[in-house]
């Protein structure tokens, strides 16, 4: 049987694994509510049972509220100067949410039906801001706003001319952006280079027009004058995968 052609009004389900059904589940009620906890680690799982397996539920005048408690383990990462046990848990809050966190944390909550975000960095990520900026801030910025508007997102670029444009998919690496400063030096208008929020039923779309992220042999398509004066203004950064340049669009328009 052939696979689901994907297209604008029907984009890849469920891109953040939201509704993938969790291994275990384990149903209590407790101080009036009734709680489902959904969990994929059984060692967490054990935890949910012993704290609150066997008690015997409130008697209350009225039937409690559904709550969920979704757990999740990370995969493990060597841990730098860390021993013994944990820190003591620390509380965050901020934009309507509420967090606890040991020690440092690096995160971004979002509550997309509150249309919120809390966003909590510690000292060690600020030393790279744009880690921080590309990898948690752009984050919640571009869920809250493709899902209060009801927006596809997309990992692609966008071009445009005259109101009219053209969006630029493919894999990493695949060549988008190189196109995007392309198309920048031959006088189209940028509309994103990377992440581009579409409206399925009119076709509208947007996107931050901020940065054009590029490898260095990227430039060998381009005349010397032009690498210099786009290199003149550029940024050099060390993305995850290799070494690139981050030229801000508004130095160039």
């Amino acid at each position: 049987m052939p696979g689901r052609r994907l297209t604008l009004a029907a984009p890849p389900p469920d891109p953040f694994g939201e509704q993938v059904p969790a291994a275990f589940r384990e149903r209590c009620e407790l101080l009036g509510g009734r709680f489902d906890f959904e969990t994929d680690d059984r060692r967490l799982l054990g935890l949910v049972r012993m704290a609150y397996a066997g008690l015997p539920p409130h008697k209350l005048p009225r039937r409690g509220p559904q709550l969920k408690v979704r757990l999740i383990a990370t995969p493990a990462q060597r841990s730098i100067g860390i021993r013994g046990e944990p820190p003591q848990v620390r509380s965050l809050s901020g934009a309507g949410l509420l967090c606890g966190a040991m020690g440092s944390a690096n995160f971004v909550a979002v509550a997309a039906a509150q249309r919120s975000a809390l966003l909590v960095a510690s000292q060690h990520a600020l030393r790279h801001p744009y880690h921080v900026r590309y990898e948690l801030l752009e984050f919640a910025v571009y869920l809250l706003a493709a899902r209060a508007q009801r927006l596809v997102p997309l990992h692609a670029g966008c071009v445009a001319h005259d109101g009219r444009g053209v969006l630029l998919m493919g894999a990493s690496g695949s060549g988008k952006s190189t196109v995007v400063l392309h198309s920048l030096l031959g006088g189209l208008d940028v509309l994103a280079e990377d992440s581009v929020l579409v409206e399925p039923q009119k076709l509208r779309a947007t996107g931050v027009a901020s940065f054009l992220h590029i490898r260095r042999d990227s430039l060998r398509f381009i005349t010397a004058a032009q690498r210099a004066a786009l290199m003149r203004e550029a940024t050099l950064i060390r993305r995850r995968s290799r070494v690139i340049a981050a030229i801000q669009l508004a130095d160039c328009l």
